[in-house]
């Protein structure tokens, strides 16, 4: 999946600025056979650029894909969290991190997975407790239903 955000990284920028992602959405709703609004447009870059910096970086895309990734297979977060557990520590640390997401299929280079390891480690503690990886999978879901209303 790695790879995927980098083919949408047309520039090969490092980041998917709006234009990128207009263009792969619209792509995709075509293959699909339908349109899109530019209003869904909107609301869905606005999901995937958590901190409005105009720009999603590979660490946003990875987040909101993971998170959709749960939700698309069923799975909680806590289900999640005790699977990559591995041992049973009550935390996930970086290796059993970087491990999960290459077996849900994520194909990116290991330095980005640990860069996006360390940005939700927020204590810096070297492991993610349930809450702080339900919060960073969280983030953007809350802001999306804000903008619903």
């Amino acid at each position: 999946m790695g790879s995927l955000f980098q083919m949408w990284d047309r520039d090969g920028s490092g980041f998917i600025d709006r234009e990128e992602f207009r263009e792969q959405v619209t792509i995709l709703c075509r293959e699909h056979g339908f349109e899109v609004s530019d209003e869904a447009l909107e609301l869905t870059w606005a999901d995937f650029d958590l901190d409005g910096s105009g720009t999603v970086t590979y660490e946003e895309w990875l987040r909101i894909t993971l998170r959709d990734l749960l939700v698309q297979g069923n799975m909680r977060i806590m289900e999640a969290f005790r699977a990559w557990d591995r041992d049973f520590s009550g935390t996930i640390d970086r290796r059993e991190f970087c491990d999960a997401l290459c077996t849900l299929g994520f194909d990116a280079p290991r330095v980005l997975v640990e860069e996006v390891f360390d940005s939700m480690d927020r204590d810096g503690s070297g492991a993610l407790s349930f809450e702080e990886l339900n919060k960073q999978l969280r983030q953007g879901s809350a802001d999306r239903a804000v903008a619903a209303r």
